[in-house]
This record gives structure tokens, sequence and C-alpha cells, in this order.
């Protein structure tokens, strides 16, 4: 059976085509791991904190298993600890301020 110079150039075509292709979707699984790794490192480096205030001392604890996280008497000790830990976000319970505004704003409500 012979092949034409148009048949010839299709089949080509069309290997190369599907190569494209393959080398596209193997691009794309690899990006996809490399974000998927990003995002799961970025998410464990989330703290959930609750705050509980007593006795004239803040106490903060890991949200999702209570875990004692760490605990001082004004913001400026919570502030201290939480910056010797620059790799991690410490967050409250409720997404909506970071855990030092809340000591802070805590703290001036006590003060009153």
């Amino acid at each position: 059976m012979e092949y034409t110079l148009f048949e010839t150039i299709a089949i080509t075509g069309l290997v190369f085509t599907l190569y494209l292709l393959y080398k596209w979707y193997r691009h794309a699984v690899q990006r996809n791991k490399h974000a998927e790794a990003a995002f799961k490192e970025f998410v464990e480096r989330i703290v959930l904190c609750k705050v509980e205030h007593e006795d004239g001392v803040f106490y903060l604890y890991n949200g999702l298993n209570n875990e004692f996280v760490t605990q001082g008497k004004t913001s400026a000790e919570i502030e201290k600890f939480i910056n010797s830990h620059d790799n991690k976000f410490f967050m409250n319970w409720g997404f909506d301020e970071e855990i030092v505004e809340q000591v802070k704003r805590m703290e001036a409500e006590f003060i009153k």
C-alpha cells in the first residue's frame, strides 16, 4: 500500500499533535502536584486559636485539638511569642482577626 504525500503529512501531523497533547497533560499534572503541595504547606502553617482570659492571664489554645499554645499577661507577651514563630499564622477561631489584635481588644476591654 502506497502512501501519498498528503497521507504522510496527515499521519505525521496527527502523531505530532498527540505528542503535544501528551506533553501538555503531563505538564498540567505536574503543575497541579506542585500547587497542591504548596497549598497543603500553607494550610499547615495556619494555627486556629481560641483565647481565654482568666485571672489576668491570656491563654491560647489550638482550636482544633484544644492543645495549649502559649500564655501571657499582656498582648506584648503574646505578640513576642507569635513573632518568634514567623513561619506560622495565628488566627482566631472566627477567621476575622489575628490573635494579637484579638488579645489587644480583649486587653482594652478588661482594663476598663
